[in-house]
């Protein structure tokens, strides 16, 4: 009875979460203005689906939880008189706060980092927010309320930030110093990269937000960090921006296998003594974490392959693979613009970009033994690490199997409480979820008394 007494305010919170004012039912889609950044939802640029433009204006209160006094923490071996603590983080759009397919102000506040920031007692951990006038940054997109198969979006167009043209375009910087750098697209490339290399990478323009485009050209991010801020400890989170990025835009996973270091288009790895050692310098403490299976995403039940559309059933029967000999059946369909028009009742051929086989998924699968996570692990203990196992804790979610521990559910259904608009990122519950899994971490790790947030009292503050 608890347990559906809580369910029923997280309903209600993600309600208001995407409460907005539509604009007029009619506007046509195509009247949308674009933008210059590539949308950073899944469901992208596909018009079909997204209904409405609408103007957002945030209802959540998250200074009302920044302003609640915590307490003192105890933070054990991590600070002593002599060397406090000074933290940063580094990341892909977990970290920086990606939330409903878009970077923007609410999203930011309530990334993970700002959460175990206030639970530490950190009052100047600083995270490069947009301005209130430009509120909803990139923009972003909202799902409807009406549960369909496969789902629709409205899209937010109000007090956008401002983009402007380049190679790649940029937009509007944050002009102060930061702590938190995590860099939507990014992987560790983002650490090491300077201007001048490659301008051409997609997570430039949200690193020029954080490190002046000239600035760059001399120093690259964690070369900027060190300069600028400092730091003793390490909120790290990377690769998983690219592992998505690589199973939603390479057609043929079974040409390739993520059991290398570079496999899927995603970059070098993380896990190895020479970046970490670069990352976690002068022996700075932390905390590393796995990165998720695709499979426990939201985004992965969008377009399922047991729908009963005749258009879909045929389509599937019809598949051949392109590129191998790969006898297996689709067991998954990704978000592309053949996809949607399936679903639309039109007869469409798929291509090996439009579906996961049962053998792609063996080869894509991060918890391979020899794997990322397996030596993320491997890493995290090697240096005494802290580890946060997102890898089991969004499986645990999928299954319906994760309560927090004041006794709430957490739902990673399409429309539940912990994944936001986008299927990958979470909504403001989620981080507060995560927020509380990396404090526990750090606890373990290094003899910590940091309070836990307590999700009910969260959600009803913030509302």
């Amino acid at each position: 009875m608890k347990t559906s007494f809580y369910l029923l305010i997280f309903s209600l919170l993600v309600e208001t979460v995407g409460c907005a004012q539509d604009l007029p039912s009619d506007t046509p889609t195509e009247s949308f203005p674009s933008r210059l950044l590539p949308s950073l939802h899944p469901i992208g640029n596909n018009q079909e689906l997204v209904t409405s433009s609408i103007t957002y204006n945030s209802s959540l209160e998250p200074n009302n939880w920044f302003n609640t006094n915590m307490g003192k923490a105890e933070l054990g071996q991590i600070s002593t008189e002599s060397n406090p603590i000074s933290m940063v983080a580094f990341g892909g759009g977990l970290t920086a706060g990606v939330m409903n397919g878009g970077l923007y102000r609410e999203g930011q506040q309530f990334a993970y980092p700002n959460l175990v920031a206030h639970q530490m007692g950190i009052s100047d951990f600083q995270s490069p927010l947009f301005s209130e006038e430009e509120a909803n940054g990139t923009g972003f997109l909202v799902l409807n309320s009406s549960k369909g198969t496969p789902p629709s979006w409205r899209k937010v167009e109000n007090n956008l930030a401002k983009e402007e043209l380049g190679n790649p375009p940029s937009i509007s910087p944050f002009n102060s110093l930061v702590h938190n750098y995590g860099v939507p697209e990014g992987l560790v490339d983002a650490l090491f990269v300077k201007l001048g290399v490659n301008n051409t990478l997609k997570f430039q323009p949200y690193l020029w937000r954080i490190i002046p485009k000239e600035v760059n050209r001399e120093q690259s991010m964690l070369e900027f960090a060190k300069d600028k801020t400092p730091y003793n400890f390490v909120l790290y989170e990377d690769y998983f921006d690219g592992f998505i990025r690589g199973i939603l835009n390479t057609p043929g996973i079974n040409l390739y296998s993520f059991y290398g270091p570079a496999s899927l288009n995603t970059g070098p790895s993380i896990a190895n003594d020479r970046i970490l050692g670069e990352i976690f310098y002068k022996g700075s403490k932390g905390v590393l974490f796995t990165i998720p299976r695709y499979q426990d995403l939201a985004m992965m039940r969008w377009f399922p392959v047991n729908s009963d559309n005749q258009a879909v059933k045929d389509a599937l029967k019809a598949y051949k693979p392109q590129f191998v000999d790969d006898k297996t059946k689709p067991v998954y369909l990704l978000p592309t613009s053949n996809v949607v028009k399936l679903f639309q009742g039109q007869s469409i051929s798929l291509t090996d970009g439009d579906i996961i086989t049962a053998f792609e998924e063996s080869l894509s699968d991060p918890e391979w033994e020899g794997g990322h996570n397996s030596q993320i692990r491997a890493q995290a203990k090697k240096h005494g690490f802290a580890l946060v196992d997102l890898s089991l804790i969004y499986h645990k979610i999928n299954q319906g199997n994760f309560l927090t521990d004041d006794g709430v559910k957490i739902d990673g259904s399409i429309y539940g409480n912990f994944f936001s608009s986008d299927g990958i990122y979470p909504g403001p519950i989620g981080h507060a979820v995560i927020a509380n899994e990396v404090i526990k971490a750090i606890n373990k790790a290094y003899s910590s008394k940091i309070p836990l947030i307590n999700i009910t009292q969260f959600a009803e503050t913030i509302k």
